[in-house]
């Protein structure tokens, strides 16, 4: 018996196609998911350490994560209402293109803003 051949048109539903593995962008948005949950992790404990012991400007980082917050929330929000109906993977792709970017740049300027205090 030889092996199934499918072409990119022939993918099943709500995958790419790319890999030829109908579950390999799952897995791949998996790993984007984990590591955005991870960065965000560090960006929690960072904020909770300059709000905790009162770092100065620990009252602006306070503001800054909840404006933050519901800047990133209207904006997917936004995105997918101005979408058509998303297929869970579009949803996704569009979370991860939304929260991604934000998360990373808030570790990058925290790390930065301890170092040099």
């Amino acid at each position: 018996m030889s092996p199934v051949h499918r072409s990119k048109s022939a993918a099943p539903k709500g995958t790419s196609g790319s890999s030829g593995l109908a579950g390999a962008d799952w897995f791949n948005m998996a790993g984007e998911a984990w590591w955005m949950w991870a960065e965000a992790a560090s960006v929690i404990a960072m904020r909770s350490m300059l709000i905790a012991f009162e770092r100065p400007g620990h009252g602006r980082e306070a503001q800054r994560m909840v404006s933050e917050k519901l800047a990133a929330a209207f904006s997917l929000s936004q995105r997918l209402a101005t979408m058509p109906p998303p297929s869970p993977e579009q949803a996704m792709r569009t979370m991860l293109a939304v929260y991604s970017p934000r998360v990373t740049a808030n570790r990058r300027r925290l790390t930065r803003r301890l170092r040099r205090t």
